[in-house]
């Protein structure tokens, strides 16, 4: 099942300051941040936490951050960053797989740090400059 994400259907669900929700087929969600303004990274940070409260055991978890007009770090993004982290290792998830798409290639080294395999979880992350690949990647 590939899609080329620029004519792949994607469904709009959330738009709310500079960020907006995307559901690809396959129930990829893609996650964008249109800038690094605190009502985005609110915005964003209140999805995720909607999205994290209605996961369910035993689904196939699959989801794109798009940062590339937000990869500035502030005290008030990394702590926002940080809360979603906690949050997410609380997660039951047995198939997830995240891709992080980046402008900045360094910052998916420094973003890296904050991801920690867990040995009970099948959850990988990965940091893509390119959307197409990520997107293939996510499809698996």
């Amino acid at each position: 099942m590939t899609h080329d994400p620029m004519t792949a259907p994607t469904r709009t669900v959330i738009v709310k300051a500079g960020y907006r929700r995307e559901r690809l087929p396959g129930n990829i969600l893609i996650m964008r941040l249109l800038d690094s303004q605190r009502e985005s990274l609110d915005a964003w940070y209140e999805d995720c936490c909607k999205c994290m409260s209605a996961w369910r055991p035993g689904r196939r978890l699959r989801y794109l951050h798009d940062i590339r007009h937000a990869e500035y770090i502030t005290p008030y993004a990394t702590e926002r960053v940080i809360r979603v982290l906690a949050k997410m290792r609380q997660l039951p998830v047995t198939d997830g797989r995240g891709a992080i798409l980046l402008q900045t290639p360094a910052l998916g080294s420094v973003l890296g740090t904050f991801f920690k395999r867990r040995t009970y979880a099948n959850w990988q992350v990965q940091f893509f400059n390119d959307e197409h690949e990520a997107i293939r990647w996510l499809e698996w």
